[in-house]
């Protein structure tokens, strides 16, 4: 609901227009080079992940299951991993306030 140019969004919702909900899962957009690293151009130990519904959170993570392309085939002992995210917004921060 506007007021003097902010939105003040109700309990579990947020974004310019209260529209989005903590409960909603982020729709991933892209990973940069899809998700491919050589290890002789870089070191692969992090990446971007570009998307939109993310919550500015200091518990924001990413769950992933970590596995080796070879040759021939794919191998992950499918165990998830759980990686904390920094939030990095592109568009100008706007004010919230949940009541």
């Amino acid at each position: 609901m506007p007021f003097s140019g902010t939105c003040t969004c109700y309990e579990n919702f947020f974004d310019e227009d209260c529209g989005l909900s903590i409960q909603t899962t982020p729709i991933i957009a892209g990973i940069p080079d899809h998700g491919d690293c050589d290890i002789t151009q870089r070191e692969c130990a992090k990446t971007s992940v570009m998307g939109y519904g993310w919550v500015e959170s200091p518990k924001l993570s990413c769950k992933m299951t970590p596995f080796q392309v070879g040759l021939h085939n794919l191998r992950s002992n499918n165990i998830k991993v759980v990686y904390v995210g920094n939030c990095v917004s592109l568009k100008k921060k706007q004010d919230f306030k949940i009541f």
